[in-house]
């Protein structure tokens, strides 16, 4: 099993950005200082465009999701974050990716595999297509009901 010395995270999210990018047109990774910006681990998170609404995207715990916010509102990549009350109106998910409930991070050509196959399931927000946020808010309020429950 790599380490985290040994994966050189800039390099993954290049690589990744390169294939996607050519694949999906109007589709821009954040980048800085000109280069794409390191995608990183547990969570593997990143930013970006598709024309002109930011997307999100998020790996970890072999559960991967994409969101894509509002267009034409002046958001972008580096201001979505600050604006937690945008919803997003397109969101995709996709648990078990690799098998391992404890993975962390994907390696560029996967991360891309996954990232595409999240995009061209992109549909509106639903029951049985939630936001991350809206996930882990249920997962929490489910956690908390069962432990009122056994305090009780």
């Amino acid at each position: 099993m790599a380490t985290d010395e040994d994966i050189d995270w800039a390099q993954n999210a290049r690589e990744a950005a390169t294939i996607l990018e050519a694949q999906i047109p109007g589709l821009r990774f954040e980048r800085r200082r000109g280069d794409v910006a390191s995608w990183g681990s547990i969570p593997m998170q990143a930013w970006g465009m598709l024309d002109d609404a930011p997307f999100y995207f998020r790996f970890r715990s072999d559960y991967a999701s994409l969101e894509v916010y509002p267009g034409g509102q002046g958001l972008d990549e580096r201001n979505i974050r600050a604006h937690r009350s945008v919803r997003a109106v397109l969101v995709a998910s996709r648990s078990r990716v690799t098998g391992d409930p404890y993975a962390g991070y994907l390696g560029g050509a996967k991360a891309a595999e996954v990232f595409a196959d999240l995009h061209a399931r992109l549909a509106p927000p639903s029951e049985d297509n939630l936001t991350t946020s809206e996930s882990i808010g249920r997962a929490v309020e489910a956690l908390m009901a069962r432990t009122e429950r056994s305090d009780g």
